[in-house]
């Protein structure tokens, strides 16, 4: 077994939005981790917020709570740019390269 940190972890991840009618939760304390080399499906009926939990780990989209970690570093920690320079395959400014 590795003691390398999962390439992907998600911890208590929560999307929640809200409107004039109230506030809907998209997604309730998610987690997960996924180590290298490894494979997942996500599964779920429509509307269950399957493309929603894949925007927030490619750094798309911001959770309301929670923490998403990329290789060992907090994907949310980083700004708006180093997050696109994350998912265009560059390091970013905190040495990210995934």
């Amino acid at each position: 077994m590795s003691s390398s940190p999962p390439l992907i972890e998600v911890e208590h991840v929560t999307k929640q939005v809200s409107d004039s009618t109230g506030t809907l939760t998209i997604l309730d304390d998610i987690h997960f981790a996924l180590p290298a080399r490894e494979s997942v499906a996500i599964v779920g009926a429509s509307g269950s917020g399957k493309s929603t939990l894949l925007s927030i780990i490619a750094g798309l989209d911001v959770p309301t709570s929670g923490t998403v970690r990329l290789a060992g570093k907090d994907l949310f920690k980083l700004n708006e740019d180093d997050r696109a320079a994350v998912r265009a395959g560059h390091t970013s400014a905190d040495g990210l390269s995934v």
